[in-house]
Order: C-alpha cells, then structure tokens, then sequence
C-alpha cells in the first residue's frame, strides 16, 4: 500500500502536476476556458471604465414623472434583491461553513458574463434601454468585432440592468433545478426528455412574466424585434416569442450545473477539482474558473451567438417609441436606421 502511494506521488512529481493521481481532465479544461473568459472580462471592463466612452448617456427627451417613479421603484427593488442575496446564499453559509457555497461560487462565475450584456445589438439594433436610471454608457465598443454603432450610449443601467447578473439567472436555475427533481421524483416514469420539456416550458413562462413587468414599465424596449412573432407588435411593448425560447436554453445550460452534481457535490465543469493538491481557496479559485469557463460558453452558444440570427432580421423601430429609450443608437438624428433587416453597420461607418 505504502508502495503504491510512493508510487503514486514520485509519478506525479516526475510529471510536475499537482494532482494526487491522474489530472481531472472536466474540471481543469473548463478551468483554462475560464482564464481566458475572466481576462477578457477584465480587458473589456477595465478598457470602458478608463475611457472616455465612461460618460452618463443622459435620456434624449424628458421622462414623465410616473416612468420616473417606476424605474426608481425597479432600481430599488433589484437591489434589495441583490443584497438578500449576496447575504443568505454567500454572507451566510461562508460564516457557517468557513467556505464559499457551490451556489455562491456560481453566482461569481455568472456575475462575469455581464461583459456579454451589449451582445445583443451586436450585429444590428435590437434592444434599448431607459436612460433615466444611473448609467455610464456601454462597453460595447470594446468588444473585439462589434459592429453597431453608437453603442457606447447604451445606458447600462448600474442599479437595474447589472444586479440582475448576481441573482437572476442564479436564483432561476436553483429554483428550476428543484423543480426538475421534484417532477423526475413525481413522475419517474415520465422519462428525462418529458421532464426537460417540462421545465423547458416552465422557464419560457417565468421569462415572459418577468420580462413583461421590466418591459411595461419602459424599463427596456425590444425595438428591433421579429414583429410577425412578437406579442404586442407595433409598439414599445413588443415582446418576440424567440426571446423566451432562447432565454430557457440558456437556463437549461445554467440549470444541470446545479442539477447533474455527483456526491462530492461537483458539477460536470468543475468534475475532479477536489483531487487537486491546493488548499482550498485555491481548490475555490480553480472551481470558479471552471464555472466560469462553463458559464460564459453556455452563454454564448445558447442565446447571444443565436440571437444575432434574429437582430440581423429585425424590423423598424415602432414609431411610438420614446426618445429616452432609443437614445440616438438609431434612427432620427443618426444615420443609422433602426431597423435590423436593412442594417449595414460596416457600410454604415
């Protein structure tokens, strides 16, 4: 037995790895994605925020008063949230346990996916966003290839659009994969794929309820939509159908992160991080990175890389849209339609 041990560790010497016995291959290749990501992140961020595209983008016409009161009440509201949050599933459990919750962990890794929040009018104009709440632009014009212009007025709001990324899509996929275990344990003869469906369906339901609340309260508007597959079409309202759809995949993603873990409680990106020979601060450091590189693909590959089909064939802004929402991105004013079907932004700078 002694022999072996020896054995074992001479080898893993030799080799020069920090492993007790072979490399766990899941959690350290999600783990050098994550680098990558996490610097990007920080590039991206750091660039923005030393620039001069760091400038409030002030609302381009005046706000009524009860838009004003709504997005005040919204600001406040996600930032109670956040902090609830921040305290009962990070503060918490850390000064119980001493150690970082594979939740709190998690909603870290997500918190770095917010660099990909411009995405959406990557390719064309396709959301705007109310600029009365506190914002300093957008860090769009740092993204490598970004083809839209004027970009960098996108209020991103600090109180209402960012918070969402510590608790939104983390809260949503905890609760979500209660839900899947409670219907595979309600229904085991039900069959994964009709209970994926299931959930699939639930989290299309919960995006448009929640959306719809942020979108009627002019907090956002989808002005570059599908008008033929969204609700409410037409208007500053509009809703397109493709936008849930796409939402629930990318919860999907998040959700077997917390579903599908093994009895040491890894996911299949942080898989064999424990047998690292670290302390467990780094073990912690190395999980992020490994959630973080996981995140940030799930991301990408199903909802931003997707979208950019439907931004592409987008139609014209509706009329009705208030100025304080479009913010010269587009439109009147600029030379750059809004409208996604006849955008050419490269031919348009």
């Amino acid at each position: 037995m002694t022999t072996q041990l020896e054995g074992k560790m001479l080898t893993g010497i030799k080799k020069g790895i920090i492993f007790r016995d072979k490399p766990p291959e899941a959690g350290t290749t999600w783990a050098i994605i994550g680098v990558v990501f996490l610097v990007y992140f920080l590039y991206v961020m750091g660039s923005w925020i030393t620039s001069s595209d760091f400038a409030r983008t002030m609302p381009a016409s005046p706000v009524p008063d009860e838009i004003k009161f709504k997005m005040n009440l919204l600001q406040v509201v996600t930032c109670f949230i956040t902090v609830l949050t921040i305290y009962y599933f990070v503060i918490k459990p850390k000064l119980r346990t001493g150690r970082f919750s594979f939740l709190a962990i998690f909603m870290f890794a997500h918190i770095t996916t917010l660099v990909h929040d411009p995405l959406g009018n990557y390719s064309a104009v396709h959301v705007a966003y109310n600029a009365y709440p506190m914002n300093m632009g957008s860090w769009a014009n740092f993204i490598p290839g970004y083809l839209t212009p004027n970009q960098n007025l996108m209020p991103e709001s600090f109180f209402m659009m960012m918070p969402p990324y510590i608790w939104y899509n983390c809260m949503l996929s905890a609760g979500f994969a209660w839900v899947w275990r409670k219907l595979a344990e309600r229904f085991p003869q039900g069959g994964t794929l009709i209970v994926i469906a299931a959930v699939f369906i639930v989290m299309m339901v919960a995006d448009l309820v929640a959306e719809f609340g942020f979108i009627r309260s002019h907090g956002y508007s989808y002005i570059g939509g599908i008008q033929s597959v969204s609700l409410w079409s037409g208007t500053m309202f509009q809703f397109p159908l493709y936008i849930p759809v796409l939402t629930a995949m990318l919860t999907m993603g998040f959700t077997t992160l917390l579903y599908y873990r093994d009895d040491k409680g890894e996911s299949w990106a942080d898989r064999g991080i424990g047998k690292l020979k670290l302390s467990d601060s780094g073990k912690t450091f190395v999980r992020f990175l490994s959630l973080t590189g996981a995140m940030h693909m799930i991301n990408l590959v199903t909802f931003w890389m997707p979208l950019q089909f439907f931004t592409m064939n987008g139609d014209t802004a509706p009329a009705t849209t208030p100025s304080y929402i479009i913010n010269n991105i587009c439109g009147e004013g600029t030379p750059h339609p809004c409208n996604g079907a006849n955008f050419n932004p490269r031919r348009s700078n």
